[in-house]
Formats: structure tokens, C-alpha cells, sequence
């Protein structure tokens, strides 16, 4: 393994202590004296109850007006569309109107053809123009139904339209019947010009009659955006009003704003010293409290170690039990020191990293030897799974990732069935990460109980778990995996087992 690079994590909180002055009052940015962090004037107050009643009047105000704008555009676009609407409506009974009277006049050109020619051919205009002629008079009795004066001016157009068709034909089946003079004589009569002219004038009145209505309907629009501006002009007046007064209000909230926050400086400073001074306490207290132990942790290992192999004053098969269970404890308290200082250093951001570029396979088969007794002990089979072609290295501190893994494999051996399997392995992960995983057989963990899991001095299930332990080794994990600029995660199914893994970047090579 390289050596990349050595940092070391600086403590979090690296603001520089502002430590109140001996007097009682503290001192603004300006030198002013300032009022103690709890006092603020009833003028203060008053004065804020007033602004924010104005304000409070102000937003109503202003949301009223707003409202007034949102129905006054609403309206003169309601009847912006309705005048287009007037509009269109207009030039379709133009149309229509249009429509039947030269359909009767195609009528009446087809019917003059064949009485010259004799021809039947000019009759197919005739009586395509006798079909098509309903078509037209539909459509302008339809759009005519609100208004009274054009439906009694139509019914005179039907009964015309009616009058001329039976006329046309009239002559067409005389001609047809060999009596040519009865039929140039009812021509000659002029009555169907008369209808036809009769046609025409009721046909251009009811014209008239939409133009002026629709002339109407213009004003009456023209009318309403006029008003409509008025109230709009009107409207924004108010509210830029409003609105320098609201800039006004809000100049002097934050006055007052900046004021409660320099009459809070104080209490703050005061606060944070008292978080440092307590953090800086219990590191003290922690370091001092690991001297004090491990002296007498040392000369109870050491002196429990000398028992266990002094051949000339061999130990009686109870003696010897009783020892072992003092070194055996001596190991468990040095391990709960060491996690507890470890934690400790990390909490208080002083922990040391020294990143190497590390194998994975490596490091894990170290791992695996040193819990390969514990497993066996506890009948765990240990099973490996990593990948024929290799992993990417990454770049980690090496010890601080050994001790992750341990934890896991502890975790897995202590929290596993008997005669359960551990499996461990690594795989890439998306081409840019390493995923270290360790898998077991145990109970697993209750879906409720995962947000507990990487809480420091936290043992799932304590209260009825004869496993003892210290309930800070994966809050440790991981701290440090994160530090490594690594994750760490776990999966778990009751009654089939856990996974916990942990992710580093591999290292590109440039």
C-alpha cells in the first residue's frame, strides 16, 4: 500500500470565542451599550403591535384590491369573448341570409334556362337550389331564436321562398305539359319578381337589423373596457400606495429585527461558551477518566496474565477458571475504553486520518483471520464472496476500515444462530463504487427499530439480549466510514438475517 495523504479532522467548531466582557452589559457592533438579552421596551412593543396592525390592514387591503383586479379583468375578457362572439354570430347570418337569397336566384336562373332551351339539363341547378334551399333557412331560424323581430321577419321569408318555389315549378311542369304560352304567361306576370323583390327587401332589413345590434353591442363593450381601465388605474394607484407603505413598515420591522437580535448577541455568546466549556469538560473528563482506568486495567491484565503462567505455583482447576474470567474481563473493559475515547475523538472532530491506497481483498482476509476463532467458537461458518477478476482499490485510512469491518463481523457472529453462516463480500457498485458487505443468519431487525440502529450507546432489544456490549461500535462505524468519505448502510428481514455494507469511491487513475 501507498501512502496518499495524511489529514487530520478539525474540531467543528472552529468560531473564535467571544467571551462576554466583566461588565453586566454587552456592546454593539457601534460600541453602544445594549439593553440585557431579556429586556425590551414596552415602547418596542407598541410600537410593533401598532406597525403590525397596519400591516395586517395593509394585506387585506391589498388582497381586496387584488381580487377587484383579478374580477375586472375577468369580466372584460368575458366580455371581450362575448363580443367576438356577437361577431361571428353576425357574419354567420350575413352569410346565411346571403346564402338563401342566391340560392333562390340559382333557382330561378335554372328554371329560365330550360323555359329558352327546353333542355333538361338546365333544371339540375334548378332543383339542386330547391333542396339546398331549407339549409340556409335553418340556420338563420336558429340563430335568430333570441330575438323575436327577426324570427317574424323569417316567417315572411319562408312563406316567399314557399311562394317562389311553387311558381318555378308551376312553370316548369306547364312547359313540360306542351302549354308553353300558360307558362310564359305566369312568367310575364311579374308576380315572381314581385316575390323576389319582396324577398330581397325583407332579406336586407333583417341585414340592417344584426349590423345595428352588433353596433350596439360595440359600444356596450367599448363602455366596459373603459371602465374596467378606470378601475384598474384606480387599483394600482392603491396598491403602489400600499406598497411604499409596506416597504416602510418592513425598513422599520427590521429595525426592530436587528435590534432583538443585538439585544440576543449576549445570551447567544453566553450559551455557546457554556456548550464549549461542558464539550472541553467531558473531553477532559473522558481523557483523564481512560488514564485512570487503564492503569489499574494494565496491573489487572498483567497480573492475571502472571497467575495463568506460573508453572512453579500452578492454579487449581477453579482458580484457573476464576482467572481467566478476570483477564477475560480485564480485555472487554480495555475494548469499551478504547471505543469509548475513540467515540470521543470523533464526536469532538480531532480524529486522525491517514489515507492509503488499499485492496480490498486484502484488507478483508485480514479481518477474517482475526474473527475466524470467534466465529468457530460460536459454530459460524465464515463464507467469502468476492469477484474472480478483482475489485478497483480505493482510498481509505486502513485501520479506521478495519475496524468497520470488524464491527460488522463482530455484530454478525454475536447476533447469529448457532451453527448460522457469515457471508462477506465486495462488489462495484454503478462503475464508481466498492460495496463491502457482511450478511448473517441471525433474527434481524424490526422494521420500527431501524432508526435506533447507529444511535451511540444503543443496544437494540438490551432489556432482553443476554449479549452485553457497549451500544457504540456501528455509531463509531459509522462515524468513521463517512469521515472516509465513504456510506454505510444496512438491509434487514426478520427471521432471515442482516447486511450492513459500507461504500467508498475507487480510485480513478489518471
Amino acid at each position: 500500500m501507498n501512502s496518499i495523504k495524511v489529514f487530520t479532522v478539525a474540531p467543528r467548531d472552529q468560531l473564535k470565542s467571544i467571551r462576554p466582557s466583566e461588565n453586566t452589559q454587552q456592546k454593539n457592533s457601534k460600541g453602544q451599550e445594549q439593553m440585557p438579552p431579556t429586556a425590551v421596551s414596552e415602547r418596542d412593543n407598541k410600537q410593533q403591535q401598532l406597525e403590525g396592525l397596519f400591516s395586517w390592514r395593509g394585506t387585506v387591503i391589498s388582497l381586496s384590491l387584488l381580487l377587484i383586479l383579478f374580477v375586472t379583468y375577468s369580466w372584460i375578457e368575458r366580455e371581450t369573448r362575448e363580443s367576438y362572439r356577437w361577431v361571428s354570430h353576425t357574419h354567420q347570418l350575413q352569410v346565411a341570409l346571403k346564402k338563401g337569397l342566391s340560392t333562390m336566384q340559382d333557382a330561378e336562373t335554372g328554371q329560365r334556362g330550360f323555359l329558352l332551351t327546353s333542355q333538361e339539363q338546365y333544371l339540375e341547378p334548378f332543383e339542386f337550389a330547391i333542396k339546398e334551399i331549407d339549409k340556409p333557412v335553418s340556420l338563420v331560424r336558429r340563430l335568430t331564436l333570441d330575438n323575436p323581430t327577426q324570427q317574424q321577419a323569417l316567417t315572411k321569408v319562408e312563406a316567399l321562398i314557399a311562394e317562389k318555389v311553387s311558381e318555378l315549378r308551376e312553370t316548369v311542369s306547364l312547359w313540360r305539359n306542351q302549354d308553353p304560352k300558360a307558362a310564359l304567361k305566369l312568367v310575364n306576370s311579374n308576380h315572381g319578381k314581385e316575390v323576389m323583390d319582396q324577398l330581397r327587401k325583407i332579406i336586407k332589413t333583417m341585414e340592417i337589423e344584426e349590423s345595428t345590434l352588433l353596433d350596439q353591442r360595440k359600444l356596450e363593450t367599448k363602455n366596459h373596457r373603459r371602465i374596467g381601465s378606470i378601475i384598474e388605474v384606480i387599483s394600482l394607484f392603491v396598491l403602489s400606495a400600499i406598497g411604499i407603505y409596506v416597504i416602510y413598515n418592513l425598513r422599520n420591522q427590521t429595525r426592530l429585527l436587528s435590534q432583538r437580535v443585538e439585544d440576543g448577541k449576549a445570551s447567544l455568546i453566553i450559551s455557546r461558551d457554556k456548550a464549549e466549556a461542558a464539550n472541553r469538560a467531558k473531553s477532559a473528563f473522558l481523557s483523564a477518566m481512560s488514564h485512570e482506568l487503564r492503569t489499574p486495567l494494565n496491573a489487572i491484565l498483567g497480573f492475571g496474565q502472571m497467575l495463568e503462567g506460573t508453572p512453579e505455583a500452578p492454579l487449581n482447576e477453579h482458580q484457573e477458571a476464576c482467572v481467566q474470567h478476570i483477564v477475560k474481563g480485564g480485555h472487554t473493559l480495555t475494548n469499551l475504553v478504547d471505543k469509548i475515547l475513540l467515540f470521543s475523538d470523533i464526536s469532538d472532530g480531532t480524529t486522525s486520518i491517514v489515507a492509503f491506497d488499499v485492496a480490498i481483498k486484502e484488507m478483508s482476509d485480514e479481518c477474517l483471520e482475526a474473527a475466524r476463532n470467534n466465529a468457530d467458537r460460536h459454530d459460524i461458518k465464515l463464507i467469502t464472496e468476492f469477484p474472480d477478476e478483482g475489485l478497483p482499490q480505493i482510498r481509505i485510512d486502513p485501520e479506521h476500515g478495519k475496524e468497520v469491518l470488524m464491527t460488522f463481523l463482530s455484530n454478525a457472529v454475536l447476533y447469529n444462530q448457532p451453527g448460522g453462516e457469515i457471508r462477506v463480500g465486495a462488489s462495484l457498485e454503478n462503475n464508481d463504487r466498492v460495496r463491502i458487505s457482511v450478511s448473517d443468519t441471525g433474527r434481524g431487525i424490526p422494521v420500527d427499530r431501524y432508526a435506533e440502529v447507529f444511535l451511540p450507546f444503543h443496544r437494540l432489544d438490551m432489556e432482553n439480549s443476554p449479549i452485553s456490549g457497549s451500544g457504540v461500535g456501528l455509531a463509531i462505524a459509522k462515524a468513521l466510514t463517512e469521515l472516509m468519505g465513504g456510506q454505510i448502510g444496512f438491509e434487514s428481514k426478520e427471521g432471515i438475517g442482516t447486511t450492513f455494507w459500507m461504500d467508498y469511491p475507487i480510485i480513478h487513475k489518471g
